[in-house]
């Protein structure tokens, strides 16, 4: 009988891993957080056009603005998620609530919405370090109320 050969498989990786070189964790972390402050500004800007043409589609006040609505708020929260930008994520996750909430009941409400437009310029205008304002605590507080009370009328 003959005896069974083993032969030892080189991954690619393994040899990579074992060279030497290359960054620690800490240093591909300071990367990442300097490729994210530089896209920051121009994510900010997006955000500020995006705010804009919200406020737009308010002064329009048509009759079911829903979808653009949604759209444009579910495009703030998309940029507000990578980035510390205080309570904006909030306060355009709550309108993105609100809208489809509205829209599955076949009903608008332009004065949730605005409040809601409203809310999203303040708080950009105050920047991230406004978050523990107890006064932008509770115009969120007052933001879920509104919301939650259109989810209640769904449920």
């Amino acid at each position: 009988m003959s005896s069974a050969k083993v032969y030892p498989v080189r991954h690619a990786l393994a040899e990579q891993m074992r060279r030497p070189g290359g960054r620690t964790a800490a240093e591909c972390l300071e990367k990442a957080q300097d490729a994210l402050d530089t896209a920051r500004d121009g994510a900010m800007q997006s955000i500020e056009t995006l705010v804009g043409k919200l406020e737009a589609v308010a002064r329009s006040r048509s009759a079911d603005p829903s979808d653009e609505i949604y759209t444009l708020a579910h495009s703030v929260l998309d940029l507000a998620g990578f980035f510390e930008t205080g309570p904006l994520y909030e306060v355009a996750y709550s309108l993105c609530e609100l809208t489809d909430g509205l829209r599955v009941q076949g009903r608008w409400e332009w004065p949730a919405a605005l409040v809601h437009i409203q809310a999203l310029r303040l708080v950009l205008g105050a920047g991230p370090g406004a978050a523990d304002d107890p006064a932008l605590r509770a115009m969120l507080a007052g933001l879920g109320s509104v919301t939650s009370r259109v989810a209640t009328a769904r449920g």
